[in-house]
């Protein structure tokens, strides 16, 4: 019998919930950029259509399309995180 891999506990923002004594883990880097036209900031958001098409999008222009986006989204990862940790504001975004 196969062993059981328990899935990753997810924040309300899609991120992956790291143990205590871990930091968080984010997969975005300053090479993947916003996917809205003529936009091409840093992205912070993956969205993952049931497809499996991405789409990244910067902390602005995901907050835009969250309301249509993410209710047929088969996964919505938020790593605005990150611009805290490194920040300590969301201005900056």
């Amino acid at each position: 019998m196969p062993a059981t891999i328990p899935l990753p506990e997810l924040t309300p923002g899609g991120m992956l919930n790291p143990a205590p004594d871990q930091k968080p883990v984010f997969t975005l880097t300053a090479i993947d950029r916003c996917d809205k036209r003529d936009c091409n900031a840093r992205a912070y958001i993956r969205v993952t259509m049931s497809d499996m098409r991405e789409l990244l999008f910067c902390a602005h222009h995901g907050r835009e399309v969250e309301p249509v986006l993410r209710p047929i989204a088969a996964f919505w990862s938020d790593e605005t995180d990150a611009v805290l940790l490194k920040t300590g504001s969301v201005t900056e975004v």
